[in-house]
């Protein structure tokens, strides 16, 4: 029944969430002869298998699931492939990830076509070690930045500024293989596509060490003037994280920038075979005047301030709060 929906198109939402059907998307994935039914089944398993916890019907994944994801990794079909990296992620959010899965997402990484490396990049974001930006014992972080700094090989600019997100989620000033990520993010500060030109400027701000900040600050300014309202918003997050407080008379003008401050990235086709998108977002909100009122929040250490996040309602009125505060206290800030 659940192959026949799947190859019918009506494999619901619900159904593929059901944990009585856990088992069959197993056996499914492990020997159904489309590719399309393994795909979709390796996509419920990813969704109806657990990882740890009690259930009275889910099951937590054993040495099957991890045989049938393994085999399938390495499958020549793209959607068998997508639903596999899916289905991976259960493998790698252990203390210790399992090493036959990991080695192959890795390989994806550094070596597959566009969307094995954007969907194997995502998997990766999975590896405890690399969740959380802070240093991290053992090889597994130093692991996971070579595939990344690799796959920037890729001569797409969607997978550049997809592994450059993900190498900025996980970036710190002592992370490994640091100064080949510098290299890679000061050489792309430029670049012409806003979505890489964005995500490397977030990517050097968060690797910056004390001394390197005021450099780092001046070569970013002239990103703000760029014609991107994401490269303008990931360029002032970038110099909020900083503390580049000369940028504060240069992100003032931005509060009357009507746009949004995210950036979709698309132009590829998703291992599935569904045009590919890529969110790159930012952690100031997804407005342009939303951006800059937090990163004047943080610039002045809170002497301009405001309560609660900005809505629809209070927008306006925090827009004009900030515009008189700086009248006023402009002068106490460094020119750049």
């Amino acid at each position: 029944m659940l192959a026949a929906d799947i190859l019918a198109g009506k494999l619901n939402r619900l159904a593929s969430r059901q944990p009585e059907n856990a088992m069959p998307f197993l056996h499914l994935a492990a020997s159904h002869p489309s590719a399309a039914v393994v795909g979709a089944s390796l996509e419920g398993m990813s969704r109806t298998w657990r990882r740890t916890g009690k259930s009275d019907v889910a099951p937590l994944v054993d040495a099957d699931y991890t045989t049938v994801v393994r085999a399938r990794l390495t499958s020549t079909a793209n959607v068998a492939r997508s639903g596999a990296l899916a289905a991976a992620r259960l493998l790698l959010t252990t203390d210790v990830p399992d090493e036959p899965t990991l080695a192959t997402v890795l390989k994806h990484v550094e070596l597959g076509q566009a969307a094995d490396r954007i969907a194997a990049s995502a998997a990766l974001m999975n590896v405890r070690d690399f969740q959380l930006a802070k240093p991290a014992q053992g090889t597994l972080q130093s692991r996971i930045v070579d595939a990344l700094l690799a796959g920037l090989a890729a001569p797409e600019p969607q997978v550049t500024a997809a592994l450059l997100d993900k190498l900025s989620r996980g970036a710190h000033p002592e992370i490994a293989r640091r100064d080949n990520i510098k290299a890679a993010a000061e050489s792309r500060l430029t670049h012409e596509h806003p979505g890489v030109r964005g995500t490397a400027a977030l990517l050097l701000a968060r690797i910056a060490r004390a001394g390197e900040r005021e450099a780092a600050g001046r070569a970013l300014l002239p990103n703000l003037a760029h014609e991107s309202a994401y490269v303008k918003g990931a360029t002032v997050e970038a110099l909020t994280r900083l503390e580049f407080r000369p940028a504060i008379h240069a992100i003032m003008p931005l509060l009357d920038l009507d746009a949004e401050a995210t950036l979709t990235v698309e132009g590829f086709t998703d291992l599935d075979g569904t045009p590919g998108r890529v969110e790159l977002l930012l952690e100031g909100g997804q407005r342009m005047d939303a951006v800059v009122l937090n990163a004047l929040r943080k610039l002045t250490g809170k002497a301009f301030d405001f309560k609660g996040g900005v809505t629809a309602q209070s927008r306006e009125g925090l827009v004009t709060q900030a515009k008189t505060w700086y009248a006023a206290n402009s002068a106490k800030y460094p020119k750049p």
